[in-house]
């Protein structure tokens, strides 16, 4: 053994999985980017760039964070529940953009709105746990602060947006509730 390495096993190679991905996450980001704010590629590009693209671009960073869930260590549960958070979100864009998009009847809510919503519970456990493996001793009053902030930053949206929605928002009750789980 070979002093300052890691005891742990390494996860097995994936190849030239994470250099696709890479690619395609950030090449894929930058032509939907330059598209979007300068025009690049014209209106023939709107589609692609908006459907495709965009929904494989988030599916691949959902793979990617679960790919990185492979390696062993403290972050390990971090990371599939980022992943699956991502993961669940790209399916939504996915689901969006083959059935709702053009679809004026589309149902609300839909199986869309229930994976986008997804992201929110599981990105919240994910971050936790990252910031747990990350932080051997993180002194309490640090955390307190933290939880002041947070509770700061809730309040000013419920007081904001929160009951602006509520007060918007019309529809049967299973509408109403997607409407304010977003803000939420």
């Amino acid at each position: 053994m070979t002093p300052g390495r890691s005891t742990e096993p390494e996860a097995p190679p994936i190849g030239g999985v994470r250099t696709a991905l890479g690619v395609l996450i950030f090449g894929g980001t930058g032509v939907v980017l330059l598209h979007d704010w300068f025009g690049l590629g014209g209106a023939w590009l709107d589609e692609i760039a908006a459907g495709g693209l965009y929904d494989a671009v988030v599916v691949a960073a959902g793979i990617a964070c679960l790919l990185r869930s492979r390696t062993p260590g403290a972050a390990r549960a971090a990371w599939i529940f980022l992943g699956a958070g991502i993961l669940s979100w790209g399916l939504g864009e996915v689901y969006w953009t083959v059935y709702i998009d053009s679809d004026p009847t589309a149902p609300y809510p839909s199986l869309a709105d229930a994976l986008f919503i997804a992201l929110y519970p599981l990105a919240y456990v994910g971050l936790a746990l990252l910031v747990r493996a990350r932080t051997h001793e993180l002194e309490w009053r640090l955390w307190t602060d933290g939880l002041i902030a947070a509770l700061g930053t809730a309040a000013l949206g419920a007081a904001f947006v929160f009951d602006f929605v509520a007060d918007h928002t019309t529809g049967t009750p299973l509408e109403v509730a997607t409407s304010l789980a977003y803000p939420l």
